[in-house]
């Protein structure tokens, strides 16, 4: 990065040509350097994101199998609402902890996107 101060305007040398080449590659630079890491942020965020899914979908998988494997070794209808009982309670458990997870981290997605170009100002 460059010393110049990041909200200076651009303005005529004194003899009124306009700021050299040099100024406009150096601000160039800057600009696409600031673009790079606020991808890279992204891309991040987009990657926890993906990945949570992934695991929270495993994880329901497993527990939609372990249930049907004790709904067959039900005796009776009372085993029966015990096992559905059982199996509503931790899905539910299960979605409500994701939909915080997946909602904090949607935030911060959108977050880091929006105010990426802000941060790397000042």
């Amino acid at each position: 990065m460059s010393d110049r101060p990041q909200n200076e305007q651009i303005k005529p040398s004194k003899n009124g040509a306009a700021p050299s080449l040099a100024f406009w590659i150096e601000s160039y630079n800057e600009a696409l350097a600031n673009w790079v890491q606020s991808s890279d942020r992204v891309l991040k965020n987009a990657a926890e994101l993906s990945h949570d899914i992934i695991s929270f979908s495993r994880t329901r998988l497993q527990t939609d199998l372990d249930t049907w494997q004790a709904v067959a070794s039900c005796r009776n209808a009372n085993d029966l609402l015990e096992c559905q009982r059982q199996f509503a309670q931790k899905a539910g458990s299960q979605c409500l902890d994701q939909a915080g997870k997946l909602a904090s981290r949607v935030t911060t997605l959108i977050a880091d996107a929006a105010l990426s170009p802000l941060r790397s100002v000042g």
